[in-house]
């Protein structure tokens, strides 16, 4: 597996660029706090014979497509004469102990000619003595084979150190220095892009963590036939930040030199942070061999996933079956292909992607040109579960609500809910929400927006529209049931004014006329008024009490109406009584 170009040196560099320090717990899961660089921001330099630095600001611009240019030229009075060129990074107050750095570096060439010339120091105390700047080591300095990792990229990389002392104690420091110089050699000219280290984000502000915030590229040697150099083949990469600006009308061009085909072309977009599971990827690229719509597409070009300097998982390829593939929807689409990407759960988080073209197999196929008009990465889109069904739309009865949840809750991910599609207000936070049933209208439809976003991230989700529909209760008017005689076997109910086609009727019965022999009615088909209601002929003369309620096809029911019988006492038979 070929390493990304970003370097680490022994056990005395890590990986500090992936902006996130896990350090916190949020039900019961480990998440990440966000972080920030922050670029060194001014800079000074020594030059000297046949050196120059030319456009020196352009390393502390905090810009990582901007750089300066170091240039050594042919120096054959080295051995007598030794020229040594500096560029210092400052940063704008002294950073901690065990803080680590990271430096962007190019040169064309690849670093395979600067082994010997190139030197990484962190320094303390920078100032100008005699008109030259000196400054104080801070721990050792990283040079020679050291940087070997690097030796075959014509591009660019990042180096990433964390400064300490040959005993292996972590140190503080004010800035770090890029140095070329000493003995005979050929021309060189090395980029700096600037250097930079991360802190975490301050409460209340917050940073961009799946939006792209630099690109990597440029061509590899992987293994070039003799007499043939990285400085003369045609492999190359153009406009290589198009494929990150939001714009899906530019591109990165990728071209590989197929008179040189181990050459390979790379193009890695670095995110603001890792990666959470179920973080999709998305590519927009051009077929150049105007093929059918397939997966084949893949096939000529290479796909790798990273976090810092670890691959992430195997290569990505036409047979991986986590990809979906679709024609890209624009008005001028000349073959441009959406390729999404969910990688598996088992692959862990990833914060840049390689895209690279080049090798055997793109003479075997012919391609010699890829275009990446743009590299992104979203969080899941919520999908909602309405009750216990998967869908985006529900309907209840008037008088009760149901609940909304996000079914493909991501890790260390947070959910709000909105009355609005954009703005709108917060009517809950969580995975779920319940509206409360006096707030549902019965007349229009309730939308409800969820929308996923990370602490300390300034990337939010799609927000996903939920609506619950309301059916209103059916009713009637019922009158009022006059007193019966002990006795009477059946009773009736009369009533008015059905509203949203009642079909059944329900009544129950409390304890007291329970006891007494009233049954309950349960469901029973609704005829034409009136209703007849079964009396207990041993009931005691008295009130029975109970509730009427109505139901229609819907299911919905209305609300509680009170039902009464009154019991009147049979009067004694008289007695007649005669007299002679």
């Amino acid at each position: 597996m070929r390493s990304i170009h970003l370097l680490k040196i022994a056990a005395t560099l890590v990986f500090a660029a992936a902006c996130f320090l896990y350090s916190s717990s949020a039900n019961g899961q480990t998440c990440a706090t966000p972080q920030v660089r922050v670029y060194a921001n001014t800079q000074q330099n020594n030059t000297g014979t046949l050196s120059s630095v030319s456009n020196a600001s352009l390393a502390v611009d905090t810009d990582p497509s901007t750089a300066s240019t170091l240039t050594r030229t042919l120096d054959v009075l080295g051995i007598l004469f030794p020229s040594t060129l500096t560029q210092f990074l400052n940063f704008s107050s002294t950073v901690p102990a065990g803080t680590a750095v990271t430096i962007k570096l190019k040169s064309a060439s690849g670093l395979v000619g600067l082994l010997n010339t190139i030197t990484i120091q962190p320094y303390t105390s920078l100032q100008k003595v005699g008109g030259t700047w000196q400054a104080t080591n801070a721990g050792q300095s990283f040079s020679g084979t050291s940087l070997l990792g690097a030796v075959n990229s014509g591009g660019e990389i990042e180096l990433t150190i964390t400064p300490q002392s040959a005993a292996g104690v972590t140190v503080p420091y004010d800035g770090v220095s890029i140095s070329l110089g000493g003995g005979i050699t050929l021309d060189q000219n090395v980029n700096v892009y600037g250097a930079y280290y991360t802190k975490n984000v301050t409460n209340g502000t917050t940073t961009t963590c799946s939006t792209p915030v630099d690109v990597l590229s440029g061509i590899r040697d992987g293994g070039l036939p003799l007499g043939i150099s990285l400085l003369n083949v045609t492999t190359s990469v153009t406009n290589p930040r198009n494929a990150i600006d939001g714009d899906a009308t530019t591109f990165a061009d990728l071209t590989v030199d197929l008179t040189a085909a181990q050459s390979e072309a790379y193009h890695t977009t670095v995110f603001g942070a890792p990666s959470q599971k179920g973080d999709m990827l998305k590519l927009i690229l051009q077929n150049s061999t105007g093929s059918l719509l397939n997966l084949n597409l893949l096939d000529g070009f290479s796909i790798q996933l990273y976090n810092g300097s670890q691959a992430v998982g195997s290569p990505i390829t036409s047979s991986s079956t986590f990809l979906s593939l679709s024609l890209f929807s624009s008005a001028t689409n000349n073959d441009k292909y959406e390729l999404d990407i969910t990688p598996p759960d088992s692959y862990g988080a990833f914060d840049r992607v390689e895209v690279s073209i080049g090798g055997v197999s793109t003479t075997t196929l012919g391609r010699n040109e890829l275009k990446i008009y743009e590299v992104s990465r979203t969080m899941r889109t919520p999908a909602i579960t309405i009750g216990s069904v998967v869908t985006n739309t529900g309907t209840v009865c008037a008088g009760s609500t149901s609940t909304l949840t996000v079914n493909n809750a991501q890790d260390c991910t947070n959910y709000t809910w909105y009355d609005a599609a954009t703005g709108g207000n917060v009517k809950g936070t969580g995975t779920s929400f319940t509206p409360n049933a006096a707030d549902l209208s019965e007349v229009n439809p309730n939308n409800y927006y969820v929308e996923a976003s990370r602490s300390g991230c300034s990337e939010v989700s799609t927000r996903t529209k939920a609506t619950i529909n309301v059916n209103p209760r059916p009713s009637i008017v019922t009158s009022t049931i006059p007193g019966i005689c002990g006795g009477t076997a059946v009773t009736t109910l009369s009533y008015s004014t059905p509203v949203n086609s009642p079909t059944s009727y329900t009544i129950t019965w409390d304890a007291t006329a329970h006891t007494a022999g009233f049954a309950d009615q349960t469901d029973q088909g609704l005829p034409p008024s009136p209703l007849s209601i079964p009396v207990p002929t041993t009931a005691a003369a008295g009130t029975y009490n109970g509730t009427l309620t109505v139901k229609n096809a819907n299911g919905c029911v209305s609300q509680t109406q009170p039902v009464s019988i009154t019991v009147i006492a049979t009067p004694a038979q008289p007695t007649i009584a005669t007299t002679p």
